[in-house]
């Protein structure tokens, strides 16, 4: 498993009642796919990072609160491909084969929330 939490795209509440955490794929890095990417951001195991991840955030036991979002592709600068601007620093639009929109990794956000007792 490749999977990993991009702590500086996650955000909690300072409460830490509400969470959003970001899960990235690192499989294309050991001879992967994006394919098989998406396949792993899809699956259980993702959301489990995210679960554990919240946990040692101070949540308890964090459950899944709505629709994971994504995967989704993001660029080299961690940005996703969405929204790259679509504008040089000149106002001219960027070609489609600009780096700043080619996909490097992907990324799923998970949001979590500590149960009502």
């Amino acid at each position: 498993m490749s999977l990993r939490v991009v702590s500086e795209a996650s955000r909690a509440t300072g409460d830490r009642q509400k969470a959003q955490i970001v899960v990235e794929s690192t499989l294309e890095q050991t001879g992967g796919t994006f394919n098989a990417a998406w396949d792993e951001l899809n699956s259980p195991e993702a959301r489990a990072v995210a679960q554990q991840f919240g946990a040692t955030l101070g949540m308890g036991t964090p459950h899944i609160n709505g629709n994971v979002i994504g995967p989704y592709p993001v660029n080299s600068d961690g940005v996703p491909l969405d929204d790259v601007k679509r504008d040089d620093e000149h106002g001219q639009p960027l070609p489609p084969q600009s780096p700043q929109f080619q996909p490097h990794r992907y990324r799923v956000t998970v949001p979590l929330c500590v149960p009502l007792r």
